[in-house]
């Protein structure tokens, strides 16, 4: 997807982890962690994604990794945007005392990634699970992903049915060996 250089994307697309740092996915070249709550990428990826309908006989439209938040393959997004929608969720779910039963006093203040480094003190693994506040990130996580799908399989439908084409749309989501992934994504 990447017909411009990746760094473009960086403040609006690419992944940040726990630290602040650029998440790069190490296997197939490299290259970087692409989050789809950032804006700039999401609608890169929408925009290929619609410009494909109709050409070069395409039959079916297969996206890999529907709904596949950035820690399934062992980290997780941490950018302005995660952090903003975020927010925007907890908001949208709770009022602000049962944001502060949870142990966020003031929701403008709060950030998951402070939240994992001072309050976690910076505690990783699957213990983390037990923390009502971080499973109330990974589900907006997912939630925020398949979100993201279904923006960009709504808009293929559009077009392919304007274009009088029957684009069939599917896509995996897979989990490797953590069943979270399908548990949480029943949810949704």
């Amino acid at each position: 997807l990447y017909k411009e250089d990746p760094r473009l994307y960086i403040g609006n697309g690419i992944e940040r982890n726990l630290h602040g740092e650029l998440a790069k996915y190490t296997e197939y070249g490299g290259s970087y962690f692409a989050c789809h709550n950032a804006p700039r990428w999401h609608n890169h990826v929408k925009k290929i994604d619609m410009e494909s309908v109709g050409k070069d006989g395409l039959m079916v439209f297969f996206q890999d990794n529907i709904g596949y938040p950035g820690f399934i393959k062992g980290g997780n997004c941490f950018c302005e945007w995660c952090e903003k929608c975020f927010k925007e969720y907890l908001k949208d779910k709770y009022s602000d005392k049962q944001l502060s039963d949870l142990g966020i006093p003031n929701l403008e203040k709060f950030t998951i990634k402070d939240y994992i480094l001072v309050t976690k003190k910076g505690e990783l693994g699957e213990s983390l699970l037990e923390d009502p506040v971080i499973r109330e990130f990974i589900l907006f996580q997912y939630s925020a992903q398949l979100g993201a799908w279904k923006d960009i399989v709504s808009a293929l439908i559009a077009k392919s049915e304007a274009a009088g084409l029957s684009l069939p749309i599917t896509g995996n989501m897979a989990t490797r060996p953590n069943p979270y992934g399908v548990l949480l994504s029943r949810i949704n």
